[in-house]
């Protein structure tokens, strides 16, 4: 069993386990600086309606909340991978486009991150079991999780 894991979940989501907030991300829209939509302020789902676009598998937190999100919106994806080294291929060599999470790539990648023009924000959390015993150790490395500075501006 696990002592804690790092992950996201719906917040109508309910699950035998505890967590805190770590961090709040976006699911936003990943094209290369060469794409079409590289220069637009914000999406829509329509917007994205004439482009391919590779997706996280369908167990992922992501095509869950794309189809909570998004109900009405039937993307066009053309294939999905639980793999982020492939989405990431796909995506660099301008053949897909991808929803994930914002920065998820490095800065340096050749990637722009455009939002949904209705933002779709995604906590990340550290869970761990409802009632089990946590060691000193283990908590003290969730309150270390939980008070460091993701948002945080890097010079």
């Amino acid at each position: 069993s696990l002592d804690c894991l790092v992950g996201t979940c719906s917040p109508t989501s309910q699950f035998e386990c505890s967590s805190r907030r770590m961090f709040t991300s976006e699911l936003q829209v990943a094209v290369t600086r060469e794409h079409p939509l590289a220069g637009e302020p914000v999406v829509t789902p329509q917007l994205l309606d004439d482009y391919p676009m590779v997706s996280l598998t369908e167990g992922s937190y992501i095509h869950h909340a794309i189809h909570e999100m998004l109900p009405e919106w039937k993307p066009n994806i053309t294939m999905r991978s639980n793999q982020l080294s492939t989405v990431k291929f796909l995506l660099e060599s301008n053949l897909a486009t991808t929803i994930i999470y914002k920065d998820i790539f490095e800065a340096r990648d050749a990637v722009v991150y455009i939002p949904f023009r209705e933002r779709l924000p995604v906590d990340i959390r550290v869970f761990w079991q409802r009632g089990r015993y946590l060691s000193a150790p283990l908590k003290s490395f969730i309150t270390y999780l939980t008070r460091l500075d993701f948002e945080g501006k890097q010079d």
